[in-house]
């Protein structure tokens, strides 16, 4: 008995050492995997902290991309509605800019999420900038063109993936007063005459990025030319305006057709602006909409506003301009001098008695801001860049001739003054003009040119280089 009972109480020694190993084992790999998990746990929402940011920061660089628009020739244009309902923001309007006598608007809506819709967004947006023109040519591309050379880069990008966009692109042409827009899977545009008719532009062609689709064949992207009337207005948008719903499920799109669009006719993009944010924003209530939203108007300024007058500058200022830049005895220079050349600046004339005769063809455009109030400071800048363009014109464009005409053009609509200044001279690249002092601003050729640009809000040449147009804000912002 004696045997079994140390037999029995060594068995239960080992069983209790056994459990109590056992059970310390398990309690040490139990808080190693707590404290693994835990240290997971923190670089895993260090990690989301880092997409979250990164997301944001995406947000930024999409909204630097969408740039509102400015202040153009001949079209009038609304500000840029766009909401986003996540981070990547599908829907991009970008205004471009050129050098020359155009302007345009991208829009686009990508079909992705987060970060996939991101990339895809910065992607398409560059492609935008890289073939808005033609190098080679010096040309600026046709949306349609610019819309093929998209697509066959997208395709690439968004080969085996469901990822794709849908475009249009509209170019404005200052010069010969006429839209061009393609378009690619995209809401066709809203077109509203000024008796509050309306109808639809067709735009057709396929989403970018998927499909194959040969510039010459019956698949291609097509260009439709407008000619918009004073009082016509043009609505381009993002699918989410049209398709969002009510809370009694009815869609903005039948709200705009049944009640809305009848009232913009006659209506400034600005104006018309207002009425389509207000009625989308009560449609909407409190509610967040289901997709990203964007939308603008363009239109043109009434072309019964524009006053023009035409003049050949005497022989008498001539001579006096003449003289007082060659400082040889009134004989003007035999020969045109291109920009970036050593000579006297046309801005160095001003203050001399030929500005008095000079301002003649421009003193009704002074006195008509006055008129409308416009600060005196903004007024005396606007009559230095009519000083520095005239002389420019008469001096490097018309080279001193005393029979060849200058146009001076202008108009003064929503507080914005247009201005525009041709002469029959050959023209110039305006291209080769300096852009920053690295360029050669300290020169004595150029510096004219500069000062327009720095005083201008806009300033445009057309492709010869013999008409430009000056634009200016009455609050110079």
């Amino acid at each position: 008995r004696h045997t079994d009972a140390k037999h029995s109480l060594r068995t239960y020694l080992l069983v209790n050492i056994s459990v109590i190993a056992f059970v310390s084992l398990m309690a040490v790999v139990l808080f190693r995997n707590i404290a693994e998990r835990r240290k997971a746990e923190e670089h895993l929402q260090r990690y989301s902290d880092r997409m979250e940011r990164a997301l944001f920061r995406a947000k930024d660089v999409l909204d630097s991309i969408a740039t509102p628009p400015c202040v153009i020739p001949f079209f009038c244009v609304s500000p840029v509605y766009r909401t986003m309902r996540s981070a990547g923001g599908g829907d991009i309007i970008k205004w471009l800019r050129f050098r020359s006598r155009y302007a345009a608007i991208y829009i686009h809506d990508v079909a992705g999420h987060d970060i996939e819709e991101i990339l895809l967004n910065i992607l398409a947006t560059s492609l935008v900038d890289i073939y808005k023109s033609n190098p080679a040519k010096k040309s600026v591309s046709a949306p349609s063109v610019l819309l093929n050379e998209m697509n066959e880069h997208l395709r690439k990008y968004c080969d085996g993936t469901p990822d794709y966009l849908t475009a249009t692109y509209m170019l404005m042409d200052f010069e010969e007063r006429k839209i061009k827009l393609a378009g690619g899977g995209h809401p066709r545009p809203w077109l509203i005459n000024p008796d509050g008719t309306f109808r639809q532009i067709d735009i057709s062609g396929y989403f970018l990025g998927q499909f194959e689709i040969t510039p010459h064949g019956p698949d291609r992207f097509s260009d439709v030319t407008l000619e918009l009337e004073p009082g016509q207005i043009l609505l381009l948008y993002s699918d989410g305006l049209m398709e969002q719903r009510d809370g009694d499920g009815e869609t903005f799109e039948a709200k705009f057709r049944n009640k809305i669009a009848a009232k913009l006719g006659g209506m400034e993009p600005r104006d018309a602006y207002n009425v389509v944010k207000t009625e989308f924003e009560a449609h909407i209530g409190s509610s967040v909409p289901d997709d990203d939203v964007s939308f603008i108007f363009v239109g043109v300024h009434p072309t019964d506003k524009y006053e023009t007058a035409r003049f050949t500058p005497s022989r008498e200022l001539i001579s006096v301009i003449a003289e007082q830049r060659t400082g040889n005895g009134g004989k003007p220079a035999t020969r045109r001098l291109d920009a970036g050349e050593p000579s006297q600046s046309s801005a160095e004339i001003s203050g001399y008695p030929a500005i008095n005769a000079l301002s003649e063809p421009y003193v009704p455009i002074i006195d008509k801001l006055r008129k409308e109030g416009w600060p005196e400071n903004r007024v005396n800048l606007v009559e230095v860049v009519l000083q520095e363009i005239l002389l420019n014109a008469i001096i490097h464009g018309n080279l001193y001739s005393d029979r060849a005409w200058i146009e001076l053009s202008h108009i003064l609509h929503s507080g914005v003054l247009e201005i525009s200044i041709a002469d029959e001279g050959i023209g110039f690249d305006s291209a080769i003009l300096p852009q920053s002092i690295d360029d050669g601003l300290l020169k004595e050729s150029g510096r004219g040119h500069h000062m327009i640009s720095g005083i201008s809000d806009s300033l445009y040449f057309n492709d010869a280089g013999n008409r430009c147009w000056a634009l200016f804000r009455k609050d110079g912002q």
